[in-house]
């Protein structure tokens, strides 16, 4: 049975859990045009493949998570004999097939330190491909995290096809998958807490929000944009 940190994480155990009630997304009110766009493009053309320049920018940086630290480098790579085993955690890497690049990024919450959030993105060839892609992933792998006790967590509605589970974390804490397509690109978010925590599920859906904004900002030939308030 995987945990959560061995689907997602790519770093050390988080340090701890917490609430983060306060939390709202800056982006909460363009979301609905631009999560509901359904892979298309701005000139309303079939949605293109993300470049590895382009999962650059998709990714969270500090200005999009304000408070939050990174936690290592962001990763960017466009040979899948380099990334397939991150991407595709499946028996024989079924999934990547169609794949064209990937990234990663870890945050750690800001002054408790509680919360570790990793966000990765695989991009594919085109839609078709991402949604076979999805289905295997999620089917394949995906949908045993966070153990038997896991349950699935409403996020919203980001993207074109989502599914997230809360249970267990690798660190013995809660952790939330989320898993997310969005045009050609699948996006998989994790966050994690420690032992005897806590972890709110309005957090996980706005730091999943805030990635499915930036990839359909940067599907539709604009800036990705899509951040938390202060």
């Amino acid at each position: 049975m995987p945990t959560y940190h061995e689907v997602v994480s790519t770093g050390p155990p988080i340090l701890g859990p917490g609430r983060h009630a306060g939390i709202r997304l800056a982006w909460a009110a363009g979301s609905v045009l631009l999560l509901t766009a359904c892979g298309v493009s701005a000139d309303g053309n079939e949605a293109r493949a993300l470049t590895g320049d382009d999962i650059q920018a998709v990714l969270p940086d500090r200005e999009a998570l304000p408070g939050w630290q990174e936690f290592g480098e962001p990763l960017v790579l466009e040979d899948r004999a380099q990334y397939k085993h991150r991407a595709c955690p499946t028996e024989g890497f079924r999934g990547c097939e169609g794949s064209r690049s990937f990234g990663l990024v870890q945050f750690r919450s800001g002054d408790d330190r509680k919360t570790l959030v990793g966000y990765r993105i695989t991009a594919y060839r085109d839609e078709q491909t991402a949604a076979t892609a999805y289905d295997v992933l999620w089917k394949g792998h995906y949908r045993r995290a966070g153990g038997p006790g896991a349950r699935k967590l409403d996020v919203g509605k980001p993207g074109d096809e989502r599914n997230a589970r809360l249970g267990t974390a690798g660190s013995g804490g809660p952790g939330a998958l989320v898993q997310v397509r969005v045009g050609t690109a699948l996006v998989v978010v994790d966050v994690s807490g420690i032992r005897g925590g806590d972890l709110g599920a309005s957090l996980v859906k706005d730091l999943t929000g805030v990635i499915s904004e930036r990839a359909q900002q940067a599907l539709n030939g604009e800036d990705p944009a899509g951040r938390l308030d202060e």
